[in-house]
């Protein structure tokens, strides 16, 4: 079996570890890898093992799409048996493919964006050859709705590792906010500043550390002088570690809906992190109380109470996170989701793994 994983730069530049470990955990399996990735991604952050395809991306769908074809030969010298798009903007490049190849395609959905992706292409979609994978039991069922039962419509959930040493939850009260969002300034992030405000009026040592996940976020800041919070923010540039240093502080805070499973939210709970997050229909893996902390209306007051409660009472907040690494040990392993796309794929190709010499049958 070997399966070409089709990624672009948006996906990588929030999911890069979980690309890492869906190659290592594959070849682990003994399944041969090609990792079809951009150009513009450093060889380093390539896994060294399986083969390598660079494509040239650009800013325009249609060339990207045209360029991704283009691939065929490639994926035919290479003997590829199955493509996998890993995000709703490659879907159309991995079909073109799988139907020159005569191949399957999987196409992996983590976003409500490809709710209406899925309804364009439901008709052009071989049941036979092809299976969706939803990360999250909300975006299955939504998508099974659309479907009915003409296509394999399987969830699998993403997956992280359990770090060997979490994060040892000992501070004397929560100094380092991460505020994650799509930093487009709007009423979520005015009624946040204006929680912040009041936090800070309390708390004035506390800072907030916005990451808008590569987008322009001046807006947010002018805002944040004009209310004097200049002191006590600071905006996260896009910028090779910037991963590593959101998950090294002590609260996560989703401002808005997400509408898409994340690895930096699972990666947090795997550490440890107390999470805060705005309430999201399409994620099953934010769970109030035992999770996160959930806010249910994006109002300065219900932003202010979490807050104010990892300020005053960290040690509740540590019994949170606590929970949250606990729960993603239970339910979110990287072991677990390797596991279940073998499946996809096993059934899809009718290809068995190779057992390896001297295993026992």
């Amino acid at each position: 079996m070997h399966v070409a994983l089709l990624a672009n730069t948006a996906w990588l530049d929030e999911e890069l570890p979980m690309f890492q470990h869906l190659v290592v955990g594959l070849i682990d399996e003994m399944v041969r890898v090609a990792q079809v990735v951009p150009s513009s991604l450093p060889d380093h952050e390539c896994s060294g093992f399986g083969a390598y395809v660079s494509w040239n991306e650009t800013r325009w769908s249609w060339l990207n799409l045209r360029r991704l074809t283009a691939l065929t030969d490639t994926f035919r010298e290479l003997e590829i048996t199955a493509v996998h798009a890993l995000d709703g903007r490659m879907w159309r490049a991995a079909l073109n493919l799988a139907e020159r190849l005569d191949i399957p395609a999987i196409l992996s959905a983590n976003s409500q964006f490809d709710i209406p992706l899925l309804r364009s292409l439901n008709n052009r979609i071989n049941p036979e050859r092809a299976a969706i994978l939803p990360a999250t039991q909300p975006l299955a069922d939504t998508m099974r709705e659309i479907a009915g039962e003409r296509l394999d419509i399987h969830t699998l959930h993403h997956g992280v590792h359990i770090p060997a040493a979490p994060q040892t939850c000992n501070i004397s009260e929560a100094r380092a906010v991460v505020v994650s969002g799509n930093g487009a300034m709007d009423h979520h992030y005015d009624n946040l500043l204006k929680a912040i405000k009041r936090v800070v009026h309390q708390h004035p040592q506390v800072q907030f550390f916005f990451d808008g996940q590569g987008a322009d976020q001046s807006l947010i800041w002018r805002e944040a002088q004009r209310i004097g919070l200049a002191a006590n923010l600071s905006l996260v540039p896009r910028r090779l570690g910037h991963r590593e240093m959101l998950l090294r502080t002590d609260v996560l805070l989703h401002p808005q809906p997400q509408g898409r499973a994340r690895g930096l939210t699972l990666h947090a709970l795997a550490t440890g992190l107390p999470v805060i997050a705005l309430e999201d229909p399409w994620l099953d893996h934010l769970i109030h109380d035992h999770t996160a902390w959930i806010v249910r209306e994006p109002t300065p007051e219900a932003f202010l109470k979490p807050l104010l409660r990892c300020m005053n009472d960290p040690a509740e907040a540590c019994a949170l996170g606590e929970r949250g690494r606990e729960w993603v040990r239970d339910n979110r392993l990287a072991s677990s989701q390797i596991r279940n796309l073998l499946h996809v794929y096993h059934a899809l190709t009718g290809e068995g793994i190779p057992i390896e010499a001297g295993a026992s049958p």
